[in-house]
């Protein structure tokens, strides 16, 4: 009896152990699987009619998946030295008169080993408020004076990219594994009022 119950025991092991997990589909399987649902170029699905019309953000993967949680890690590609300082409300008439950034961005590593491709280069807002102010007031007369510094928020400016996200288990059919996902990257930061919406996930940026 002890001698089957190892043998049961060791075929039972070792078809775990042999079992063919689902492999990451790879970059012309990503490019398939999008041809086969749209041949609009990406720059349409920039507009929120046609992403909606086509497949799902990632945001609208959490709310999905109340238990979906991804796996992004964003490295900073700069050293600590170049980032940007947030300007201040002094500097708010200077920038308007100059090529100075009102909210600054760097560039960032956004790598997620869930996600095919797992890297995308990213950026990330450096600072949370900007400063304006309306230097144009009064401009062509007698009384050439500044309006107040207004206050906004810097809020990033989204591009959205094709990608394959895993929302199954590795032994699970990687047909049904395997999403396709509108993921948002930030090509740069504009000031603003940001609209209230649905958090997806907090953002971290993590130091290299």
């Amino acid at each position: 009896m002890m001698f089957s119950y190892i043998v049961i025991t060791i075929v039972l092991g070792a078809r775990l152990c042999t079992t063919k997990k689902c492999q990451a589909p790879s970059p012309n399987e990503l490019e398939k699987h999008w041809r086969e649902k749209t041949v609009l170029h990406e720059s349409f699905f920039q507009y929120s009619v046609f992403r909606e019309a086509i497949s799902p953000t990632l945001d609208d993967l959490y709310l999905e998946y109340p238990n979906y949680t991804d796996l992004i890690r964003k490295t900073p590609l700069v050293d600590r030295k170049e980032v940007p300082k947030c300007p201040s409300l002094d500097d708010a008439g200077s920038l308007h008169n100059s090529d100075g950034d009102f909210c600054p961005s760097i560039p960032v590593l956004n790598y997620d080993e869930s996600r095919v491709p797992s890297a995308l280069l990213d950026r990330v807002c450096v600072c949370r408020n900007c400063a304006i102010g309306d230097h144009t007031a009064g401009r062509g007369t007698e009384m050439n004076i500044p309006s107040p510094v207004t206050t906004l928020e810097c809020i990033p400016v989204k591009y959205y990219t094709r990608v394959l996200r895993r929302v199954g288990n590795d032994t699970a059919d990687c047909s049904e594994s395997y999403r396709a996902v509108f993921e948002p990257l930030t090509i740069l930061c504009r000031c603003g009022q940001r609209k209230m919406v649905t958090s997806a996930q907090p953002e971290q940026v993590h130091s290299p």
